[in-house]
């Protein structure tokens, strides 16, 4: 091993170790809410006790169980194992598109992983929800590394090189994979059977023989669409008084009503959404013909991921929600395409636009980074502060801890802002007193309506 790959070793040791150091301190800056106290589980079976609540009043996510183990593990099995999962999304994704790990050896492939990383952090949607907050984290960029693994397995068979050989173990881990998929969120699932019902037409139109472990993702993916929409929770959290308007409204209105966030979204995604159809189709009526561009793998998967999160994130603009958290999926899947495009660029017109991207990033963090990280470190205070207190009023032997709301500063962004939602609120008031064993008296009640719909 010569010194030159002894560096390049290095850099990319420094690079990984970096996005998890990111990522672990965020998440060890974030303190438990409004859910976490909710769901809060004494004991091991109160995890399942906890998760059939959840189940039959308000969530039917596969999340929700996950979220309500870690609770009950500690919130320190909870940051060691979201900073592996976190470094892995990334990598997850680079290998989707390219289909293989980067290159350790040499940096030619540095600048590209770079960008990567940096669109799974301030490319997705409400970072602070997603990836720091344990209910955001479990609920949707755990269960979209799945999706990923997914997707990459479809494409692997695709492209020919199939890795996984029949047998019980195998088929076994795709039902349960599949079901994961069906019960991750209300987008993904459907999303995850309609591929799965694209790659089976095509694998026929191809005449490619269909890998047996598919069947079962496809059947997992079933009985977790059904165990997820028949769930009645879901149906009685539309029953909430801030659901009012929506379930009021005529079919059409539903329909449109929500229209105007995919501004919010495009803007999430730093517009790759709009840059990628836009440069597919610049590139279109570029070509002397259309079937050149049609047959290019590059063109088409960047075509298709942009179709993905287009309709990931369709399907909920006119949802009855506020929380920009549920276009995650959508918003890596944006990503994707627009790496695809940079890639079909690079093929066909020689131009390489990661290190101009990469430097785009840096200015873009350099500018952002500090006020990004400002309002975590607030907030890690305040909470630290308020413990600090709640435990001097104990010894005290006081009977009442009168608790002012945590305040949280602004972000550079809406999309980078944190949306944090405090437990001294009465929908978690009484479970913190018992967690906590003090009562609480809030200092300067306010109306927190939009608490109501903002639970995991």
């Amino acid at each position: 091993m010569n010194k030159e790959q002894n560096k390049n070793y290095f850099l990319w040791a420094a690079l990984i170790a970096a996005y998890a150091a990111f990522i672990f301190i965020f998440t060890w800056l974030w303190p438990y809410g409004m859910d976490e106290i909710r769901y809060m589980p004494q004991s091991f079976g109160d995890v399942f006790n906890s998760y059939l609540f959840g189940y039959l009043n308000e969530n039917s996510r596969i999340g929700l169980l996950i979220n309500d183990f870690f609770l009950y593990l500690g919130k320190p099995a909870f940051i060691f194992c979201n900073t592996i999962i976190q470094t892995l999304i990334p990598i997850a994704l680079y290998y989707l598109v390219f289909l293989r790990l980067p290159d350790f050896k040499t940096r030619k492939d540095f600048f590209a992983f770079v960008f990567t990383t940096f669109c799974c952090i301030f490319a997705v949607a409400e970072p602070d929800n997603t990836l720091f907050w344990i209910g955001g984290a479990c609920n949707y960029s755990w269960v979209f590394l799945a999706f990923l693994v997914f997707m990459i397995f479809l494409r692997l068979h695709i492209e020919g090189k199939k890795i996984l050989s029949p047998g019980k173990l195998i088929n076994s881990a795709a039902l349960l994979g599949g079901i994961i998929l069906g019960m991750s969120n209300e987008n993904n699932g459907p999303m995850a059977f309609g591929i799965c019902l694209l790659f089976f037409i095509y694998c026929l139109w191809k005449k490619m023989k269909i890998p047996s472990w598919s069947y079962f993702v496809c059947a997992g993916i079933i009985l977790g669409l059904t165990a997820l929409f028949c769930a009645p929770g879901p149906y009685k959290r539309l029953n909430y008084w801030a659901f009012e308007n929506f379930r009021h409204a005529s079919a059409s209105d539903k329909m449109f009503m929500h229209l105007s966030r995919m501004n919010d979204f495009a803007a999430l995604c730093l517009l790759m959404p709009v840059l990628t159809p836009l440069g597919l189709f610049i590139c279109a009526i570029d070509s002397d013909k259309p079937a050149p561009v049609l047959k290019n793998k590059n063109f088409i998967y960047s075509l298709l991921l942009w179709g993905i999160n287009f309709t990931l994130a369709f399907v909920l603009f006119n949802a009855p929600s506020t929380a920009m958290r549920v276009f995650y999926s959508a918003s890596l899947f944006a990503a994707a395409a627009f790496i695809f495009f940079v890639e079909y660029i690079k093929e066909i017109y020689g131009i390489r636009l990661y290190k101009y991207l990469c430097a785009a990033a840096a200015v873009f963090v350099l500018f952002t980074l500090p006020r990004f990280s400002i309002p975590y470190i607030n907030l890690y205070r305040q909470n630290s502060a308020r413990n600090a207190q709640i435990e001097q009023a104990k010894k005290e032997n006081k009977k009442v801890f009168y608790a002012q709301k945590f305040y949280v500063l602004e972000g550079p962004t809406k999309n980078l802002s944190i949306e944090y939602y405090d437990y001294i609120n009465p929908l978690s008031l009484k479970k913190a007193e018992q967690y906590y064993g003090i009562k609480f008296e809030e200092i300067n009640k306010s109306n927190s309506v939009s608490l109501v719909t903002k639970n995991i």
